[in-house]
């Protein structure tokens, strides 16, 4: 039971987050975040 609890919300929290990322942009946001970080450096 106790694993099948686990199973269970590492699903439910790989849904959210394949959607959260996906509404996002991943691109964008890899983009924007080594710019800044580019731009912070130099």
């Amino acid at each position: 039971m106790f694993f099948a609890a686990l199973i269970a919300i590492a699903l439910e929290f790989n849904t959210w987050l394949v959607l959260v990322l996906g509404n996002a942009g991943i691109p964008e946001i890899l983009a924007s975040g080594i710019n800044s970080s580019t731009f912070t450096e130099s």
